[in-house]
């Protein structure tokens, strides 16, 4: 399980998330998991299927809405709970990572709250000393 690789923050009718990561693929690993701790139990999500994912962005903010995005999407359309990121490539504008999880199943799966999308609102990613910060901020 990790710790400390998130704080939610205060913002008026939708969630904001603070995430940390030593390098920059940790800190897209990192954002992946938050966004799959805030809606179920990670921890109880099984790494039975393997999926891929590669997103193109303008920047890096963009690459991390955009992979937030994608991630959101494969859980409200396919139903698919992911516990297991693993970043591959970042570079410049393109990224690619594997994510691993299952199928949600209401005998084994609790959701624990609704994340509509990812807005464009306090998006960022930056450097800060030796670790990499996001701010992203989910419409719930």
């Amino acid at each position: 399980m990790r710790d400390n690789v998130y704080r939610i923050f205060d913002h008026v009718s939708d969630l904001g998330l603070e995430i940390y990561g030593s390098t920059l693929p940790e800190l897209f690993e990192n954002a992946g998991f938050a966004l799959f701790d805030l809606i179920s139990d990670v921890g109880n999500v099984r790494a039975k299927i393997s999926h891929p994912i590669c997103v193109k962005g303008e920047s890096l903010d963009l690459l991390l809405r955009d992979w937030l995005g994608e991630l959101l999407y494969l859980f409200s359309v396919e139903g698919l709970l992911f516990s297991t990121f693993n970043v591959e490539k970042i570079d410049g504008n393109f990224f690619q990572a594997t994510v691993k999880g299952e199928k949600y199943d209401p005998r084994y799966h609790v959701i624990k709250r609704e994340i509509k999308s990812v807005t464009y609102h306090k998006l960022s990613v930056r450097k800060e000393g030796k670790r990499w910060v996001a701010t992203v901020v989910f419409d719930i």
